[in-house]
């Protein structure tokens, strides 16, 4: 059986992986937990909190969480859903406000 893919976007327009649809919704959905409940925050504060979420969900997952989180990250901000930007010399992501 053939797993449905996405095909990420990076901000930057560089080349981005494909990855299952599961594991997509699986990062994004923890992705905008934790920025719905602690933002601006750092890339390393996201990818732990996306482990704490996993965690707490009791979401099992063999790969790597960092790479994912990165990725998926990108494919947000590309999107528009989230937004980086610099503040106080570190840079930090958020959700979007939609006006």
């Amino acid at each position: 059986m053939k797993t449905e893919k996405i095909q990420l976007l990076h901000p930057e327009g560089k080349n981005a992986p494909a990855i299952s649809m599961e594991t997509y919704k699986i990062f994004e959905r923890a992705m905008i937990d934790v920025l719905k409940e602690n933002q601006p925050i750092t890339y390393t504060d996201i990818a732990r909190g996306v482990k704490g979420e996993f965690k707490k969900n009791k979401v099992e997952f063999a790969g790597s969480v960092s790479w994912y989180s990165v990725c998926v990250k990108n494919h947000l901000e590309a999107t528009g859903i989230m937004e980086t930007y610099m503040e106080k010399g570190k840079k930090m992501h958020g959700l979007k406000k939609i006006a």
